[in-house]
Parts: structure tokens; C-alpha cells; sequence
């Protein structure tokens, strides 16, 4: 039980610090491709819609939604994977549960449209 809780540590940290990354640098370079989404067809005109920098600004846009989906699966996995060997009282597993339910926090609001 004790690796396993190792194991659900070692995966909630790398989804937390996923998600922080998420939260710090994806989604605001998503802020910003979907700002120039918005306002570039009305400063430059249609020729926007096919120019290489309208499927940059969408992937950045798509980038965010697909890293908040992997959070999002990521924390539930730690979290799926730390409750027996907290259940059984290994502290180190409550760590696992922490930090896959913050990890499952930043990914439902990044990755799923609940909060939008």
C-alpha cells in the first residue's frame, strides 16, 4: 500500500504542477489568441480566416481545453489511486488526495465548459 501511495503522490504532483502551468501560461496565451481571434477580422479583414495566424490563435484556444481534459483525468487518477492506502491510514496518501483533488479542480475548470 505504502508504494501505492507513492505512486498517487507522484502522479497528483505532476498533475498539480500541470495545472499550474494550465493556469499560469496556457490559459493566458489562450486570453490572448482568443483576443486577437475576435478583434483581427475587424482590423485586417477576412483575409484573417485563412492566414497562418488564425490556426495558431485556434490552437492556442484548443491547447487550453485539451490540457484542462488531461488535468482533469490525471487528478482523478490520483485520487482513485490514493483512497485505499488512505483508507488504510498511510498519511503519505492523503498528500494523493490533495493534490489529485486540486489537480481535478483546475482541470474541470480549464477542460469542461461547467464554470464558463
Amino acid at each position: 500500500m505504502k508504494v501505492l501511495a507513492y505512486i498517487s503522490v507522484a502522479i497528483g504532483t505532476v498533475a498539480l504542477a500541470l495545472g499550474i502551468y494550465l493556469h499560469f501560461v496556457v490559459a493566458e496565451n489562450a486570453a490572448i489568441a482568443e483576443s486577437n481571434f475576435d478583434n483581427m477580422p475587424m482590423l485586417i479583414g477576412d483575409s484573417y480566416y485563412g492566414s497562418p495566424d488564425h490556426s495558431a490563435d485556434l490552437d492556442a484556444m484548443s491547447l487550453k481545453t485539451d490540457t484542462g481534459i488531461v488535468v482533469f483525468f490525471a487528478g482523478i487518477l490520483a485520487v482513485v489511486l490514493a483512497l485505499v492506502p488512505a483508507l488504510k491510514k498511510h498519511k503519505s496518501a492523503w498528500i494523493g488526495v490533495v493534490f489529485g483533488l486540486a489537480a481535478f479542480l483546475i482541470g474541470a475548470l480549464y477542460g469542461t465548459h461547467m464554470f464558463s
